[in-house]
């Protein structure tokens, strides 16, 4: 008769569980040296703790680690090599260049042309995670650039002048009544971003058609109060009547049902359609108010590209594959839109007219985020 195998004892079968993805702790170790002198086959215990046999018998031939035992310190031509590396990155991190367009930026923006030029200049050999951390280290932030309208020489002093006007003559009541305009195309394309996945997983693919289905969307937002209309024939070429028959019509006829046309304010873009002749003078007729002098090139102090970008993240989660799908989606959406976040969006436009003030008609987009966000 052979030997009868000995198990684990019960109350170890749960803390030898390893969870998947995860490091063996240092509890588990001792766990795993114990089993071992009671004589419990690797075999019962790999089934136990749900990892290789030969992961064990390598942790078992190395034996427990010391936790007493400090890291070495590492010698001094390493400290010298460190400090001589991290000088040339924080020098080389300072140089700036301009583009064609006068943009200023660094002159090596990449780790890549960092390592290269480390190499080229200084002849120091470094790996890019190695200069990553130093850069990390040093204070230095990873993040996207921004990107916006291109601008003209002139841009910033309208938007300083704008901003200024409106500050200066408009009451504190004048922003809770405006109501901000602005076109959208929405396609069936997902646009990415983040998953959380289990150790293991991947993210869902992301595809892209040439020819994604698209509709053309026209939207108005302002305190507690949306206006949606939604071209299903695409958008063509618009004019100021189409404007006025599609958009405009359906519009007032809402805000005279809420008893608004006297009190709103109407802001709309500089596309052509929007302000002709015509359109201009049936406003006028109606008795809305507008603001004629929308600086140009101007989407940041719009919060309604706000609201668009969070329809679309919103839209991206049913993953619409007609146009029909895509439609009602869209709907589904808008309406489901929180009011309160809407209404905290349309009165950000003074706040908004506060940093155009400060950065001198500058663009007020953000700075983008970090890699590690």
């Amino acid at each position: 008769m052979g030997r009868p195998e000995v198990d684990v004892p019960e109350e170890w079968k749960e803390q030898l569980k390893v969870v998947p993805g995860h490091r063996i702790q240092l509890h588990q170790l001792a766990l795993m040296h114990a089993c071992v002198k009671l004589g419990v086959a690797i075999r019962r215990l790999s089934r136990t703790m749900a990892i290789d046999p030969k992961t064990i018998r390598y942790h078992l031939a190395r034996g427990l680690p010391n936790p007493d035992r400090s890291k070495p310190k590492p010698p001094k031509n390493c400290r010298q090599g460190l400090v001589r590396r991290r000088l040339a990155l924080g020098r080389m991190m300072r140089l700036k260049k301009k583009n064609f367009r006068g943009e200023l930026l660094p002159l090596y923006s990449s780790v890549k042309a960092l390592v290269r030029q480390l190499k080229i200049q200084h002849n120091i050999s470094a790996g890019p995670t190695t200069v990553r951390k130093d850069l990390i280290a040093m204070g230095f932030v990873a993040r996207r650039r921004p990107r916006g309208p291109q601008r003209k020489p002139g841009d910033p002093a309208t938007r300083l002048h704008f901003a200024d006007m409106q500050l200066l003559i408009r009451p504190t009541s004048w922003f809770e009544n405006i109501l901000f305009s602005d076109e959208k195309w929405i396609d069936c394309n997902s646009r990415g971003g983040f998953q959380w996945c289990l150790p293991g997983e991947g993210p869902a693919r992301v595809e892209r058609y040439t020819w994604a289905p698209k509709i053309h969307l026209w939207g108005v937002v302002g305190v507690s109060f949306r206006f949606l209309v939604v071209y299903r024939e695409g958008k063509g070429q618009q004019t100021g009547e189409t404007y006025k028959k599609n958009c405009l019509h359906p519009l007032l006829a809402r805000l005279r049902a809420l008893n608004r046309v006297k009190r709103a304010i109407f802001q709309f873009d500089g596309e052509r359609s929007h302000k002709t002749r015509n359109v201009l003078r049936y406003l006028d007729n109606q008795g809305l108010q507008y603001i004629a002098d929308w600086p140009a090139r101007s989407p940041d102090l719009s919060p309604i590209e706000n609201v668009w970008a969070l329809l679309q993240r919103q839209v991206d989660t049913h993953g619409p594959a007609d146009v029909e799908q895509l439609e009602r989606f869209v709907r589904q959406e808008w309406d489901a839109l929180d009011t309160g976040k809407l209404n905290r969006m349309v009165l950000s436009f003074s706040g908004r007219l506060h940093r155009v003030v400060e950065k001198h008609g500058a663009s007020i987009l953000t700075k983008g985020c970090s890699r590690e966000d």
